[in-house]
């Protein structure tokens, strides 16, 4: 499945502007063009956790671009392994993801759960409109049986 930038932006809840912005700043995102090539699933649920940390934490874009790669990286093998549970962890010096909610031993640090995430693009897509998602069954013409 694949997700046309105007649902990454709905979904996510951002502006083209900032998704442009990011891509310049978000090297695992940078080459989608979204005339041509759309987001997998991981991608988006990495910009929406990115989204979540920028809106609701105010951390700044340029402190997530050089852990991109771990980000979008460990987010689309979690999505493809349709891993529960999983939460994002960052500290002052590290970001890493814990799939089995250890506890986090540093005083001060930001989790982002993707559980909501995934449940949030679930949500949109059950709710969306069957006409709008790319995927949606091809109506074919009824073909009559030929008795032999």
């Amino acid at each position: 499945m694949r997700f046309q930038t105007r649902q990454v932006l709905e979904i996510a809840d951002i502006s083209g502007d900032t998704l442009r912005n990011w891509k310049k700043n978000l090297p695992p995102i940078s080459s989608v063009d979204g005339r041509s090539v759309q987001y997998t699933p991981g991608q988006l649920v990495g910009i929406c956790a990115v989204a979540a940390v920028v809106k609701n934490i105010g951390l700044p874009i340029s402190r997530l671009a050089p852990e991109a790669e771990v980000i979008f990286d460990s987010i689309e093998r979690y999505t493809l392994e349709r891993a529960r549970n999983i939460s994002m962890i960052i500290t002052a010096t590290k970001l890493y993801f814990d799939v089995d909610n250890s506890p986090v031993t540093d005083a001060t640090f930001i989790i982002v759960k993707l559980n909501p995430i995934w449940d949030q693009i679930q949500n949109a897509f059950l709710e969306a409109d069957p006409r709008d998602i790319a995927q949606a069954t091809m109506q074919f013409a009824q073909v009559e049986d030929e008795a032999p």
